[in-house]
């Protein structure tokens, strides 16, 4: 009987209290369902934030991305580093061929040079020898004439008159030996002064105007010293060579046989070099030149 009241009143009871039970349990579900809201907000709302460092710790990793822009600067410095580099190369080429036509030039310049010079020497000495066969004619026929007096009709002797006139003709040759001498001086000062060119061109002057004179051999042996030193050695060979052979008592003989066994030593002629050497030592045993020429070591 009890259980059945209690039946009854759990079935009489249960329709009263389900509005009850599900009313409490709408407010108690609200605040978490709220809650839970909130909390879903706020994740959304905290995300950007997060997500925004991640953004400014990407953006160094971006940096060199940005990189390739300088490369259109770079490749036009390389550009114009490579034209700056064929116009110099064109303007070298320019410059080669100036320099191959200039020394085409100087070349021909000297070949002329060497032949004028050539023939200036031939020249200069079949005059000097000329002049050597008609002094000492000139000069036996002076005294030839000195010497055989006769009587004329005022009763001077011939021989007087000769004598007169003889006298009378040594002064222009003392006048023109002292301008020799003058002349001989300002060649060798030009030496002096280094101006080479100068004194060559002076030399060959005084030898062309003074051949029979007796400074001619000193203005040849000269003309040796500067074409050594030039150097021209084809031209210093000759010029020694005619001291030697045109003048063979001239005290220069010596000194240019020594400057020729040089000048055949630097033409590379050893043989030639050594019997000059050997020759001026023969000949002036006790000179200077024998001496340097007995210490001259030839490059063979």
């Amino acid at each position: 009987m009890m259980i059945d009241k209690t039946l009854a009143r759990s079935c009489f009871s249960a329709p009263a209290l389900l509005p009850v039970t599900l009313l409490s349990f709408l407010v108690i579900s609200a605040p978490l369902s709220a809650r839970t809201l909130i909390f879903q907000s706020e994740q959304n709302n905290s995300a950007p934030e997060a997500s925004a460092p991640a953004e400014q710790t990407a953006l160094p990793s971006a940096r060199p991305v940005s990189a390739p822009v300088a490369l259109p600067v770079q490749s036009s410095a390389n550009s114009e580093l490579f034209f700056m580099i064929e116009e110099l190369q064109q303007q070298l080429k320019a410059l080669r061929g100036v320099v191959e036509e200039q020394a085409n030039e100087i070349r021909h310049l000297k070949r002329n040079a060497k032949a004028r010079y050539l023939d200036l020497d031939s020249r200069v000495l079949a005059l000097s020898k000329q002049a050597k066969s008609s002094g000492s004619s000139s000069t036996v026929s002076n005294t030839s004439s000195v010497v055989s007096p006769s009587l004329s009709v005022n009763g001077e002797s011939e021989g007087t008159k000769a004598s007169v006139v003889t006298d009378v003709a040594v002064e222009p040759k003392k006048a023109s030996s002292a301008e020799a001498k003058q002349a001989y001086q300002e060649a060798y000062g030009l030496i002096k002064d280094k101006k080479f060119d100068e004194a060559v061109t002076s030399f060959y002057t005084f030898i062309e105007k003074y051949p029979d004179g007796p400074l001619t051999g000193n203005a040849y042996y000269w003309l040796g010293e500067i074409y050594l030193v030039l150097p021209q050695l084809e031209q210093a060979r000759q010029a020694f060579s005619i001291v030697v052979q045109a003048y063979p008592g001239h005290s220069k003989v010596a000194d240019s046989l020594f400057k020729l066994g040089v000048a055949y030593d630097r033409l590379q002629n050893p043989t030639e070099s050594q019997r000059y050497l050997s020759e001026v030592q023969k000949q002036f045993p006790d000179s200077t030149a024998a001496k340097l020429a007995k210490s001259y070591k030839i490059n063979r």
